[in-house]
């Protein structure tokens, strides 16, 4: 049946009609859905069919001279369902919904750009406003003044309304400005050192002290605690009676710092700036693999601009029992070249990250030359393994199969200032040994692995820490060795590449 397209629309109401309350009927109506109605129970069977069209405009609109970053209001996304109805159904006025598309526009993007990014500064709108006159910011939690510095900041994301005054203390036109979720500069970390019922994390709290006085600028997520004494009621705060910031598991988000130069800051020389702090959950930017041997380092290298400072090691180093709680890492103390750096040092369970936890760690000048803040940088956990490829990795040693025959020691000359040190972890225990008489020498018993570290310079470590991956193996292991008999000319060198030195070299 043919019909124009107005006549289709109201045979359509009138099917629906029959079957649908009002609400839905004006969904219909305004273009929310794409209907085909099968009516079921007129004469003959026949079949009348009504089709609603939704007319969906995707093209961008013509550009706004001298704008950037508008996009489309909206689009709308459709579901729904699609079926055929075959056969006849008896009875008279039921309505089948053959096929349908529900739609729901969707805002594309920001109507209008941002005007400012959290932590910017939000800049006087005409030369009649007075500096020395404080704004009314509606709502309050969205900005804040600084007096003494006459500047006012973004302080979270959203719409905020600002009544600036002229000298004479008399409002001007209310100015509306949107802040984007962005912050205006890189923000600076601090992981919950709090977990939900007040127990620390391993997370380090971030000492503020250097800086004479420090203003916290709470908004709607970081309110400030009721009690001053009893922090904890609060999500992000100084810890009573220092200059320690603590925060809670449960928020995260941005939260901003004054800092001043000086305990009572009165003019604006006294204000030093702004800074954006992002709390994070107490959980790693990144879980890593490693191999024992290996020098431990963050994920993402530092910017030449960023400063860092010893790593905090939070789990994996030696502890005040050895055997139930082995140190997974080495962490260098000798004052020096790698002061602070960090090595694996003893497998970890199969996948398991939790036993390596490493905060490394920032510095960031406030006031120069030197009073300055460290926070963390980036937070990660490892996994150390051993390597599938040995010979790539590890330096091989090549035992015998019987005793009396395992094999002769390795010597490591004492002019080279060495320095050696075997790991006290060993795969099996207690096979490999470090004779340091008159000459030190390095045997194993058998197939297995240790590790050796070499300590250089003097004192011992103050150069330069070298960890070599020993793999002890039997003369005849053919995962290794090709044991497939060559034939060679007499007179002619034999060579291998895996003979083609006796001496441990330093890896790494």
């Amino acid at each position: 049946m043919m019909m124009n397209r107005s006549k289709q629309r109201e045979r359509s109401r009138r099917l629906i009609q029959a079957v649908v309350p009002a609400p839905v009927l004006l969904l219909f109506s305004f273009g929310m859905f794409s209907v085909e109605l099968q009516a079921q129970g007129v004469p003959n069977g026949t079949q009348q069919v009504a089709d609603y069209q939704n007319i969906l405009f995707t093209q961008d609109p013509v550009p706004i001279p001298d704008t950037s970053s508008y996009e489309r209001e909206s689009t709308a996304f459709f579901g729904g369902h699609v079926g055929d109805v075959t056969g006849n159904v008896s009875g008279l006025g039921v309505v089948t919904l053959r096929e349908s598309g529900f739609g729901q526009p969707t805002q594309g993007g920001l109507i209008v750009p941002p005007d400012y990014k959290i932590g910017e500064e939000i800049l006087p709108f005409s030369g009649s406003v007075s500096l020395t006159q404080t704004p009314i910011i509606d709502p309050p939690a969205k900005a804040f003044w600084v007096p003494h510095a006459q500047k006012l900041f973004a302080n979270e994301a959203g719409f905020v309304t600002i009544t600036w005054k002229n000298s004479g203390g008399v409002p001007l036109t209310p100015q509306t400005y949107l802040i984007s979720p962005e912050p205006f500069k890189e923000p600076k970390k601090i992981y919950h050192t709090e977990n939900s019922t007040g127990g620390a994390t391993g997370a380090p709290n971030i000492n503020l002290s250097a800086i004479d006085d420090v203003v916290i600028h709470y908004n709607s997520k970081f309110f400030a605690p009721a009690d001053p004494m009893m922090p904890q009621t609060a999500p992000f705060s100084f810890i009573p009676n220092t200059m320690m910031l603590r925060a809670k598991a449960g928020t995260t988000g941005f939260v901003l710092l004054e800092y001043n130069n000086v305990p009572n800051p009165l003019v604006p020389s006294d204000f030093v700036g702004i800074e954006i702090v992002d709390v994070r959950n107490y959980q790693p930017d990144f879980n890593i693999d490693v191999i024992v041997s290996e020098k431990l380092a963050p994920a993402v290298p530092p910017s030449a601009s960023v400063e860092l400072v010893t790593p905090m090691v939070t789990n994996g180093l030696l502890t005040t029992d050895p055997v139930a709680d082995p140190a997974h890492v080495f962490q260098s103390s000798t004052p020096g070249a790698v002061e602070g750096d960090i090595w694996s040092v003893r497998e970890t369970a199969p996948g398991d990250y939790s036993q390596v936890e490493v905060f490394w760690m920032e510095t960031v000048t406030v006031i120069p030359p030197s009073d300055s803040v460290i926070w963390p940088y980036e937070m990660d956990r490892y996994s150390a393994s051993l390597p599938v490829a040995a010979s790539e990795i590890a330096q091989i040693y090549v035992r015998g199969d019987a005793q009396g025959e395992i094999g002769p020691s390795v010597d490591i000359p004492s002019g080279l200032n060495l320095n050696p040190q075997l790991n006290d972890w060993q795969d099996p225990p207690g096979h490999a040994s470090l004779d340091q008489g008159t000459e030190t020498t390095f045997s194993t018993s058998g197939p297995g692995w240790s590790l050796l570290r070499y300590n250089l310079g003097s004192p011992p470590g103050s150069e330069d820490v070298v960890f070599e991956l020993i793999h002890s193996v039997e003369h005849d292991d053919s995962s290794i060795f090709n044991l497939t008999p060559m034939d060679w000319d007499i007179g002619v060198e034999v060579a291998d590449p895996n003979h083609a030195t006796s001496e441990l070299s330093l890896r790494g």
